[in-house]
């Protein structure tokens, strides 16, 4: 694979990129698709059924790379995600629609949430619904709250 250097990309038709020799992954979001959750999520399957039916989806961008753990998620208006929390940091960080975690504010695009790994949050998906990057530095489990269900108010 050749790299414009002056543009930083790679000259080639396909939207991902294996790790070149100087340690650059270039991943272009369009180009990937979404995931099966029921292969790739860790949540009870019944609670991950539910989201697929009410439109939640994302795309996994990194597993591991650079010490990455990354994904796109969308979830449509209104919809409340189960109270639970996982085993390694996260930051999110939100780039279209909004979206409230608990009672706090909520957040617009560019905003950005920082959660520490054991702290048990759930949110709830702006009027116009949200779509989000996370990003942790592990891959990570899920522990669902014992009351923690999932879908619309």
């Amino acid at each position: 694979m050749t790299f414009d250097r002056a543009l930083a990309w790679p000259k080639v038709e396909e939207y991902n990129f294996p790790m070149s020799d100087d340690g650059t992954l270039l991943i272009r979001l369009a180009g990937l698709g979404y995931a099966d959750e029921h292969a790739e999520s860790k949540a009870p399957a019944h609670l991950i059924e539910e989201a697929r039916q009410a439109g939640v989806r994302r795309k996994i961008m990194t597993r591991g790379e650079g010490g990455f753990h990354a994904h796109f998620s969308e979830f449509p208006p209104g919809y409340v995600t189960a109270a639970h929390s996982h085993d390694h940091d996260e930051m999110i960080i939100v780039a279209e629609g909004s979206m409230r975690f608990d009672d706090g504010p909520p957040l617009g695009p560019l905003d950005t949430a920082v959660i520490h790994a054991g702290h048990t949050y759930g949110f709830t998906a702006g009027d116009d619904g949200v779509k989000f990057f996370n990003i942790r530095r592990g891959a990570t489990s899920i522990q669902m709250s014992p009351a923690g269900e999932v879908g619309r108010p």
